[in-house]
């Protein structure tokens, strides 16, 4: 069995990738990378009797009854290849938000139906903001995965939002400073588009032909493609 790192499935099928968050600030010294970025309003306010519930479109998780409804992005940070930064962020602005979160339904079927169901809340706890998910190709740039949330539950159970935040990256030694030979097109998904473009590189194909990859704890999707280069799910 061969599992691939030279295609990212680009079906980043449910990420809410770094194009909807928004890069104010960007700067680089010597060997640091630092970024400002801010979080978009993702949300709205529907009315309820004697409260009001906080409603964040697009965000619901089948797979996650009984948890908070709350917005997370996924943000990839170009940086030189075979690199490993050491990140550091710092929250610069943040609001209290009225309301209360809506939560993930359950879901039955029942006569070929789906019905969802109103649910309890299972969890409690939360991830911290900034998740550090690893290193990976996205076309011809070298990229850190970043998993941003942004919202949680206070003591008193209003909503914080982070609106605002910081990131550092340091490296081993100091970064040369490139020149952009060419206007080359990078990733839409790549969060520091002009840097991308100074290190642009020709990875390889990493394959590996053994099963050790595998956590049979998990549940696998397997995708295949005709030559007509269309993705397909079968049930069997």
């Amino acid at each position: 069995m061969k599992k691939s790192f030279y295609l990212i499935l680009l079906i980043f099928a449910g990420l809410q990738i770094n194009g909807q968050v928004i890069l104010k600030d960007e700067n680089q010294q010597a060997n640091v990378l630092a970024y400002e970025i801010e979080i978009p309003n993702d949300y709205s306010q529907s009315e309820l009797v004697n409260n009001k519930n906080l409603v964040f479109r697009n965000f619901l998780d089948e797979s996650k009854p009984g948890e908070i409804i709350f917005p997370k992005y996924d943000v990839f940070i170009a940086i030189p290849q075979n690199s490993n930064p050491i990140l550091k962020y710092e929250i610069i602005a943040q609001k209290e938000l009225n309301g209360k979160p809506e939560l993930n339904p359950t879901i039955e079927l029942q006569k070929d139906k789906l019905v969802y169901k109103q649910s309890v809340l299972t969890r409690k706890d939360y991830p911290q903001f900034l998740e550090n998910l690893g290193n990976l190709w996205i076309d011809k740039n070298y990229c850190v995965h970043l998993k941003i949330n942004p919202y949680s539950l206070s003591n008193n159970n209003s909503i914080i939002k982070v609106e605002k935040f910081k990131i550092k990256l340091t490296f081993s030694k100091n970064l040369e400073k490139a020149k952009l030979i060419s206007e080359s097109i990078v990733s839409p998904y790549i969060l520091n588009k002009d840097f991308a473009r100074l290190i642009i590189s020709d990875q390889k194909n990493y394959t590996n032909e053994s099963s050790a990859w595998i956590d049979y704890s998990k549940s696998y999707l397997k995708l295949g493609t005709f030559e007509d280069g269309i993705y397909r799910i079968k049930k069997k």
